[in-house]
């Protein structure tokens, strides 16, 4: 109800009502919700007042969950959602539940929201994000960790607002789901990547972002080894002699991914190939000291 009434204060700085701009109220309520590492939107003590209206929990992280699920949802089904979910004789005169809101907000997104809401209205907390990215050509490499600042919440799946900006101004705002955590993609454009931006209009509760651009390869790269290449329908051996492997990864043509395997800090890896057809595929390798894009042509 206060997560409600906040962000409706906030919709009004949407459309130029008020004083208050709407990019500082949005990095206002996450800078509130982020000064604390737990804290649900669930009110789990119904006898402490001071919970019941928390200022942080209930009104601001309250307000950012309806704008995060705005974000998931786009603003037609997210609008419409609520508008059903109002309109809903059996809540005319009587108690309005959460579950009776994600009911209406999934039927008109046509998606399953339990885990949305057991990780952000249930759980506590919120996720820190790491970039790594790398433009070759027109193809631009990304990957992205994930770390979260309370333990009932292991991982926050959310589609990731990545803004890339080229020569001559041109630029393009993409909707990457992030399901796993590490997760990379290909990404094809039609001209070169100079610039990423990650959540440019503030879509999002998180931590302070880093990001990393590995353009150029780092001196270690000299040392690596990755053979055969071809691979034929043998095994890839990569060898890193001069660090450690963490994980590696490989996308195929069309970008996804059809090996994630934990390298457990060896310095060579073998993979099997037998079962992917003869196309080029992309290695995504981290190590301890960074990571490190290949080619490789089965």
């Amino acid at each position: 109800n206060e997560g409600f009434a906040t962000y409706l204060e906030g919709l009004n700085y949407e459309h130029g009502i008020g004083p208050t701009d709407w990019t500082a109220w949005k990095q206002g309520k996450i800078d509130h919700v982020t000064s604390s590492p737990g804290g649900s939107v669930w009110v789990n003590d119904t006898t402490s007042v001071s919970r019941i209206f928390s200022s942080r929990l209930s009104y601001s992280k309250g307000a950012m969950l309806l704008h995060m699920l705005r974000w998931e949802l786009g603003d037609d089904a997210f609008f419409q959602g609520v508008r059903n979910y109002l309109n809903d004789p059996d809540n005319a005169y009587a108690y309005g539940q959460t579950e009776e809101l994600k009911v209406h907000l999934e039927a008109t997104g046509g998606v399953d929201l339990t885990t949305f809401f057991e990780n952000w209205y249930f759980g506590q907390g919120y996720p820190t994000y790491a970039l790594q990215w790398s433009a070759n050509g027109q193809q631009v490499m990304l990957q992205v960790d994930q770390t979260t600042s309370h333990a009932s919440v292991s991982f926050f799946p959310m589609t990731l607002p990545i803004s890339i900006t080229g020569p001559g101004g041109q630029d393009t705002l993409l909707r990457l789901p992030n399901t796993v955590n590490g997760q990379s993609w290909l990404i094809d454009l039609p001209w070169t990547a100079q610039d990423l931006a990650f959540d440019p209009d503030l879509w999002l509760v998180k931590g302070p972002t880093q990001i990393t651009v590995g353009v150029d390869d780092p001196v270690w790269a000299s040392s690596i080894r990755i053979f055969p290449n071809p691979v034929g329908d043998g095994l890839l051996t990569i060898d890193v002699p001069d660090v450690t492997l963490q994980r590696v990864q490989i996308l195929d043509a069309s970008g996804r991914l059809v090996v994630d395997q934990d390298a457990g800090g060896r310095s060579t890896l073998q993979i099997h190939l037998d079962d992917l057809p003869p196309q080029t595929v992309h290695l995504v390798i981290q190590t301890d000291q960074g990571l490190l894009w290949r080619k490789v042509v089965k």
